[in-house]
């Protein structure tokens, strides 16, 4: 009767996951619906009529041409990417008469003089076709453009991103009460370190910015993440980064909400339990980003014929350093590495002294300690390493990009470093002091 007991207490979680299993959404029911839900709010947006956007549009070519296509900031002076958003602008500006089409497609103007060149797409004049990216920017482009020039609509997104920090840390307090207060100052720090507030006004930048705030909030905010949730909320992380990030700082969106699955996870499991939860998080945001940008080229194709699935292709085995094209120069990983440190000037010595701090901290912590926590206190530096190559293993990856983009873009996926890195010399400091950190057991305690 004891046995039978016992056995049936193993199998509830079992039945519960089966349970819930059954009621959830499938893996390929879930991409196929946000294909839906990405490619609809497109059209919809695609049919609201230029002429309601004109006189911001104009405004906002004015505005442009008296800043220049790179202007500098009066805080880090590192230049900030008007080219880019010249490109969205130009693609808010077009119109065809079908938007279906235009959806999909995202023609716009280009010549020499990129950030004078919308009048060209308000006419309807368009001449490069932006097929092989979602632009899911326009969905709260257009319709603010009803309403607002570029000035004011950069005001507007500077603000969304603090009111998001501002949730996020009110969500680490609520979740690790004043030990909360470490974990927030680890964000805020890294975000205002790098200009996060001046970049986020830049209109390609906000959304990467804007998605991990929203994912640390999250995560902080609600109780009992299982694995399976997990793998569930990173797919749809990885999924609306490509839709909204215009390859700007996507692993931003990884990184920053790692620590905190690092934070709430690390107690409550054993460490090689954490590092499955870590790579299974990492590898379902790739899947999610992945899987919903070959999407992309698919509908690309069906829409627009084989050849856009063509160029994607292309154009990613060029960002990737795979192949190159006449007249570009060749790029490398250990380049693109090298590139990105040296635009952060201080902050890299300053993260090298972080990291020392933060392997003595563990190691002296986990000195103090036995067994279980021993172990435990070791796998919450393994993962606060993990986390903070990701920005390497990401220059590594798209080199190319990473490498020809450095001085004025890709430099701040080192937020997540320094995230990683303070967030680790908090937990440790904490640790180290004898301090119990209240921290609330989420999911199966030894799964």
């Amino acid at each position: 009767m004891t046995a039978s007991k016992h056995m049936a207490q193993l199998s509830e979680p079992h039945s519960i996951s089966a349970e819930r299993d059954k009621k959830s959404i499938s893996m390929p029911v879930l991409a196929l619906l946000m294909v839906g839900i990405f490619w609809g709010a497109l059209i919809l947006v695609f049919c609201i009529p230029v002429h309601l956007m004109k006189n911001n549009l104009l405004a906002s070519e004015q505005i442009m041409e008296s800043e220049s296509a790179y202007p500098i900031s009066y805080t880090t002076g590192i230049s900030y990417d008007n080219f880019t958003v010249s490109i969205m602008l130009d693609e808010a500006a077009t119109r065809s008469g079908n938007p279906i089409g235009d959806s999909v497609e995202a023609r716009y103007y280009f010549d020499a003089d990129i950030i004078s060149t919308i009048a060209h797409s308000i006419n309807g004049e368009t001449n490069v076709s932006y097929s092989r990216y979602w632009h899911g920017y326009l969905v709260f482009l257009k319709p603010l453009l009803l309403f607002f020039n570029v000035r004011e609509i950069r005001l507007i997104l500077q603000t969304a991103l603090l009111v998001l920090l501002g949730l996020a840390s009110i969500a680490f307090y609520r979740r690790w009460g004043a030990h909360g207060i470490f974990y927030a100052a680890a964000l805020l720090l890294s975000m205002g370190l790098f200009g996060a507030a001046d970049a986020a006004a830049t209109l390609p930048i906000f959304s990467s910015f804007a998605i991990a705030a929203i994912g640390c909030f999250v995560l902080a905010w609600r109780d009992g993440w299982s694995d399976y949730d997990l793998r569930r909320l990173f797919f749809v992380i990885g999924a609306v980064t490509v839709y909204f990030d215009f390859l700007d700082n996507p692993v931003i969106t990884l990184g920053l909400p790692l620590c905190v699955v690092l934070l709430l996870k690390y107690r409550s499991c054993k460490p090689r339990n954490l590092a499955m939860t870590l790579v299974q998080a990492i590898l379902f945001w790739g899947l999610g980003y992945g899987i919903l940008w070959v999407a992309k080229w698919i509908l690309a194709a069906i829409v627009l014929g084989p050849s856009a699935f063509g160029d994607a292709v292309s154009q990613l085995l060029f960002r990737t350093g795979a192949t190159n094209i006449d007249g570009m120069p060749q790029t490398s990983a250990s380049s693109a590495i090298a590139k990105n440190i040296a635009v952060v000037g201080k902050l890299a010595p300053l993260m090298g002294i972080l990291l020392a701090v933060m392997v003595a901290c563990v190691l002296a912590a986990a000195l103090r300690a036995r067994g279980k926590q021993r172990a435990q206190i070791i796998a919450l530096g393994c993962g606060v390493f993990l986390v903070a190559i990701l920005p390497f293993a990401w220059y590594c990856g798209a080199s190319n990009h990473s490498d020809i983009h450095a001085g004025f873009l890709t430099y701040r996926d080192l937020i997540v470093t320094l995230c990683a890195l303070l967030t680790g010399v908090s937990e440790g400091g904490i640790l180290l002091c004898g301090q119990k950190s209240h921290m609330p057991e989420s999911g199966t305690a030894e799964r």
